[in-house]
């Protein structure tokens, strides 16, 4: 009765609202199956099984063999062409029909392709690694000793990979664009939900994959320019519900649960991870954010904004505080399935709900800068924010054929927060204290619908899109002075201002790409219509008033020219029109400009890429930098507009060069990059500093230039069981601003890097992590310069004490220096883990900083034009925990 009611949901096509909860739904299908082998019945692992269609040759389903050489698929009636390849052998390719029974195909046999092999750069049996084309695939049991508990672990021993200190898988240096698990997308840019909850015996192996294609993907361009790392699972993890459930309770009052359920069919892929803990752990950090929230930045493949960033942004706090906090809880859940309904449709879907709770204390020295004399204040400070963030992405994807796409994008975003922050100056004899409150409320929808087209070896794309944003701020300030130079009417020092902005946006873009041997030209046309609204009030006081109307219409025209100069290098240049036409309250103006780019791209090989580019654009200012009434920033600061207006134009020059190398064989790997960016005009400041107030007027600054360089190196080395890799970054920073009218320059500077040597042992009883990191930041202005130097060398070791028995021990040593003072932490994070072999049950006994079981404080540096701030910030105390987790 149950599987009747189930066929009746499907006839209604009602699987849209039911494919999250019926992820193990199986139809009646028949199956293939059989074992491959070589001439000498060995059974060969991983070679990939196809099944096609006879008259397209569309994919129905694929598999690859497991460790004994079998395959299964399971499809319907019908006729088929089968194909099977493996690295090295000859790819069988036959057609078979399938009746109403299963079909069993015995021993297949491949054939060695002495032509073939030539292909392969690396002896997979002798190294784990075997490259051909555009795919990397490591065969991860020849990098692993034993010790791995889960998909992290796995990957940061994969030569060329690693996860950064934000959780983000690098390929040789640089951040993938896609993790696959099972070749779906399923946790988008939050990697660490993936590496830190699938459990390291469910890996089967590991595929790096260039210029990869997703699945609406219909370009006859082979090169996208994506990198993906693909996760396949082994078969016995598939086709049912698997996970971890695991507690963690311990002293100072600390905790932690954390569950995954897992389900990797073909049809559905489906994650569950709740998570509720105080220990700091976050689910999101802010280039998450960004890119789950912000359509220009999740919409553009390179990430770029059309528009300046927000001078009104009120981030949500517990993003950008790491562990820079006195008390931090999160509690989070995320909701992620993938369902290919058929052949032609897919949903992907996409949530996530996050409460987060934390206190942050630190003390403060401002020191600033004015024309008569240097203002100098102390503070100690006391911050409360609650946070509830959700936000629902879903996806459909209608692909009718291999030369069509239709895609549906709806993303709906809630984030609220209230943040209550005490302040008290501790400058005079007498203490002055004071108290904001500030309430933000956003609410972000977006919809995109988009349209491709391949015909022959063109292509044609069109999207329309809507946009809204509603965002209301509400903060309060009191005070046991005045602030602000306001004029109070009473002895009640109160600020009451509310802002209010919206958002109403329609995007429409259209363009042909006409491939033709060795040239392909790009026409395209975007089109951006908004309507802009920004309102604040301040104890309805009218130099505090602003009620602005923008309206925006921008078109741009453009045409961008390949050419194929050789077999190996591709010359790129493009020239865009663009007219701008404003509404900004009574005032009317059009203004037009034009955009250029260049490029020039040598690929050697796969695995040797050199470009250099250049790129001119324009930025346009957005509402928040054109209000002519005072907006409060906080106590002692205001901002106001001085000189944009709604058609100015911020032209930029940016010129960049890479180069990337990746040696399979020796196991090496190599990236530069460097990027200047020269901007001719810019939003900048016009600072007034007095002894309560910082006045901060919006002021167009002329040649304000970034110069940054990255240099990325790893090795493992082949006869001795070590690995090496280091990293180093630069960035210059020149900014110009204005201080009372006069023409300053404001300089900062970061030189950051991180040498570290790793063991490879297969067999030991200790296995080490050995590195050192620095970072050093210069700010100088017209009067003072300021540094924070932060060094830390460190050691993270672990091993077994017997066969079930793993221990970890993870240490640091931070020394912290600023222009006046020092700081020094000493971190140590012991970890055992039982977990026996065939076992589901895993025990653990977790200390993290357990030397500072107290808060203790480290040392920022934020100086600004103008502006030199120095910051002892309380830490998260350590802690020490007892947990269990249950793998099913």
């Amino acid at each position: 009765m149950f599987k009747t009611f189930l066929d009746n949901i499907f006839k209604k096509k009602q699987i849209f609202c039911f494919f999250l909860f019926l992820p193990t739904l199986l139809f009646s299908q028949n199956k293939i199956s059989g074992f491959i082998k070589d001439l000498k019945l060995v059974s060969i692992e991983g070679a990939n099984i196809i099944l096609k269609e006879t008259q397209n040759d569309e994919i129905v389903t694929y598999t690859t063999t497991n460790n004994e050489g079998y395959f299964e698929l399971q499809t319907k009636a019908g006729n088929y062409k089968l194909k099977i390849s493996y690295l090295g052998y000859k790819t069988i390719l036959q057609n078979i029909e399938i009746k109403s029974t299963d079909l069993y195909l015995d021993n297949i046999t491949l054939i060695e392709n002495s032509t073939e092999l030539e292909e392969v750069i690396v002896n997979a049996e002798n190294s784990g690694i075997v490259q051909k084309g555009n795919v990397t695939q490591y065969r991860i049991e020849k990098f692993l000793n034993g010790t791995e508990e889960n998909l992290k672990d796995i990957i940061t021993k994969l030569p060329g990979l690693d996860i950064n200190e934000n959780g983000k898988i690098t390929a040789n240096g640089k951040e993938i664009d896609r993790l696959l698990i099972d070749g779906e997308n399923l946790y988008k840019k939050q990697h660490h939900l993936a590496t830190e909850n699938i459990n390291s015996e469910m890996v089967k192996n590991a595929q790096l994959i260039r210029n990869y294609k997703d699945f609406e993907s219909i370009s006859p361009n082979d090169e996208t320019g994506i990198t993906a790392l693909n996760i396949n699972i082994k078969d016995e993890f598939k086709n049912k519900f698997t996970g971890n459930i695991e507690t963690h309770l311990g002293f100072k009052d600390k905790y932690k649960f954390n569950a995954s359920l897992f389900n990797f069919n073909k049809k559905v892929k489906f994650s569950l991870i709740p998570n509720f803990n105080n220990l700091g752990e976050s689910t999101m950090s802010i280039e998450d954010y960004y890119a789950l929230t912000d359509p220009d930045v999740r919409n553009n493949s390179k990430g770029e904004s059309k528009f300046t960033y927000s001078k009104l942004e009120n981030l949500p706090r517990f993003l950008n505080s790491n562990n820079n906090v006195a008390s931090k809880t999160n509690n989070f859940i995320t909701l992620s399935s993938i369902a290919n309904l058929s052949k032609k449709i897919k949903l992907d879907f996409y949530g996530i709900f996050n409460h987060a709770k934390q206190e942050e204390n630190y003390r403060r020295r401002l020191v600033f800068n004015s024309l008569q004399t240097i203002e100098k204040v102390n503070e100690n400070n006391r911050i409360i924010e609650k946070n509830y963030f959700g936000i629902v992405q879903l996806k459909s994807i209608y692909k009718p054929n291999k030369t069509s796409a239709l895609t549906l994008f709806n993303n709906f975003n809630v984030d609220n927060s209230n943040q209550n922050k005490n302040i008290e100056n501790i400058t005079y004899s007498t203490f002055d204290y004071t108290e904001e409150t500030n309430k933000p409320k956003k609410i972000i929808f977006n919809t995109k619908l988009n349209y491709e087209k391949s015909i022959n070896s063109n292509l044609f794309n069109t999207s329309l899109s809507f946009n809204y944003l509603n965002n209301k701020d509400k903060k309060i300030i009191t005070s046991t002075n005045p602030f602000l130079d306001i004029n109070f009417i009473d002895s009640e020092y109160v600020a009451n201002q509310i802002v209010n902005k919206s958002l109403r946006e329609t995007n429409f873009n259209i363009g042909y790409t006409l491939n033709y041997k060795k040239v392909s030209v790009n026409f395209f046309n975007n089109t951006v219509y908004s309507n802009n609204k920004l309102t604040s009030n301040t104890n309805n006081l009218t130099e505090f008033y602003n009620n602005l109307t923008l309206n925006q219409l921008l078109a741009k025209n453009g045409i961008d020219l390949t050419v194929k100069i050789s077999k190996k290098i591709n010359y790129t240049i493009g020239v865009n029109f663009n007219y701008l036409s404003n509404s900004f309250n009574t005032i009317n103006n059009n203004t037009n400009y034009l955009g250029l780019n260049s490029s020039i791209k040598s690929v050697f090989s796969n695995n040797n890429i050199a470009q250099l580019s250049y790129k001119f654009s324009n930025s346009i200012a957005s509402i928040d930098y054109l209000n002519d009434g005072l907006i409060i920033k906080d106590y002692r600061n205001l901002f106001v507009n001085e000189d944009i207006k709604s058609n100015s134009l911020f032209p930029f020059h940016q010129i960049s060069a890479s180069h990337f190398i990746f040696k399979p064989k020796s196991k090496f790997s190599y990236i530069f990059n460097a990027s200047y960016n020269i901007k001719d005009k810019s939003i900048g400041n016009n600072l007034i500093n007095t002894e309560n107030l910082t006045l901060s007027k919006n002021k167009i600054i002329s040649k304000d230039n970034m110069f940054s360089t990255f240099v990325f190196v790893d090795k493992k080395f082949n006869k001795t069981p070590f690995s090496f890799s280091g990293s180093l970054s630069y960035n210059n920073n020149n900014v110009r601003y204005f201080q009372e009218n006069n023409a300053y320059l404001f300089k900062s500077e970061n030189i950051s890097g991180i040498i570290k040597v790793k063991s490879q042992f297969k067999k030991s009883i200790i296995h080490f992590d050995l590195g050192y990191k620095f970072s050093k930041d210069t700010y100088r202005d017209q009067n003072s310069k300021t540094i924070l130097l932060v060094t830390q060398p460190y050691l993270n070791t672990n091993g077994k004490i017997s066969k079930n028995l793993f221990w970890y021990l993870n240490s640091n040593l931070t020394y912290y220096n600023s222009t006046d003072l020092t700081r020094n932490l000493f971190i140590i994070s012991p970890r055992l883990r039982f977990s026996k072999e065939k076992s589901k049950w895993e025990i653990y006994l977790t200390g993290n900083n357990i030397l500072n079981l107290n808060n203790k404080a480290i040392l920022e540096n934020n100086s600004s034009p103008s502006l030199y701030e120095e910051k002892t910030t309380s830490i998260l105390s350590g802690y020490i925990l007892i947990g269990s987790k249950l793998k099913f």
